[in-house]
């Protein structure tokens, strides 16, 4: 993308996937690449003179391959124990930000230890104790209420062992939204996750935006406060697209469904035109020109 520099990890031993990082390109000077892992996970830092804390940022954009993917077998590893390595190392050097797709829903579920207290005259009277109790922090509200599943459970523990937080729902309503959604239903799944003590000082928002026709996953947007990014060098002057948003009209799955199967053939002429030599990009404008022929006159605008 113009005006961005990138890092990424392919994921070798799996049929495509892997992770992606952009980063606007005055941040560059101030940017270290420090490793890519399991070919999940990419970790940058932000040098400490561009944060306004004062503290380097360590940021881990992650896509966590869902529970009893072939991932798993081919890799022999466990991510969530990579993770946990890493971030225990970066949180002795500074800020800590885990940012992506962790596959799992932790619902309203503490991630703090709640009361989470030792008794004054245990600690004076021990003192080999040295221990930093779980500060208060607001509760979440989320959109997804679903008990935590076995991955959502583990992202809790990593909180509680950590001292990252979940910042979903945590930053205005629209940072509890729903992040996936799939004919199988919709949830949270989608995460920023920061160290408990800066969350407030380095993070100016955080939201989630509408669903796109790009993905089953919403996107997720964080602004950081840093020295230096409201100069010229650091604004962005791309073309940005809006996106019109649109919903289906009441009653019009049977006409839709009639449409689609007309036009079969028009479907089966994609498919057995394309071949390892088409243009990927002419293949999808054909495929959603034709979808958005069928579907037009059975939705309506929104914005």
């Amino acid at each position: 993308m113009k005006g961005y520099e990138k890092e990424f990890v392919y994921r070798e031993k799996c049929k495509g996937g892997g992770v992606v990082i952009f980063y606007k390109k005055w941040l560059t000077p101030y940017t270290t690449l420090l490793n890519c892992c399991a070919d999940s996970m990419i970790w940058l830092k932000i040098d400490k003179n561009v944060c306004l804390n004062g503290l380097d940022l360590y940021i881990c954009a992650i896509y966590m391959p869902p529970d009893k993917n072939v991932f798993y077998r081919k890799y022999d590893i466990d991510v969530f124990d990579i993770l946990q390595e890493n971030i225990e190392h970066y949180s002795t050097l500074g800020t800590v930000a885990v940012i992506g797709d962790l596959n799992g829903r932790v619902g309203l579920k503490a991630d703090n230890i709640v009361n989470d207290t030792l008794d004054k005259e245990l600690i004076n009277s021990i003192s080999f104790i040295d221990y930093v109790n779980d500060s208060y922090i607001c509760n979440r509200k989320s959109e997804d209420i679903k008990p935590p599943n076995s991955f959502g459970q583990r992202i809790l523990q990593l909180c509680q062992s950590s001292g990252l937080r979940i910042c979903n729902g945590r930053f205005g309503t629209d940072s509890g939204k729903i992040t996936f959604n799939n004919k199988n239903g919709s949830s949270v799944i989608d995460y920023l996750l920061f160290t408990q003590s800066e969350m407030f000082k380095c993070l100016k928002s955080f939201y989630v935006e509408p669903f796109n026709m790009y993905s089953c996953h919403a996107p997720i947007v964080v602004e950081l406060y840093l020295k230096g990014n409201n100069q010229s060098y650091g604004q962005c002057h791309c073309n940005k697209t809006k996106f019109n948003i649109f919903n289906w009209n009441e009653g019009s799955e049977d006409d839709i469904r009639s449409k689609l199967i007309l036009n079969t053939q028009k479907f089966d002429d994609l498919l057995v035109n394309f071949d390892e030599n088409s243009d990927i990009d002419t293949c999808v404008e054909r495929l959603n020109n034709l979808l958005t022929d069928i579907y037009m006159n059975s939705i309506r605008n929104l914005k």
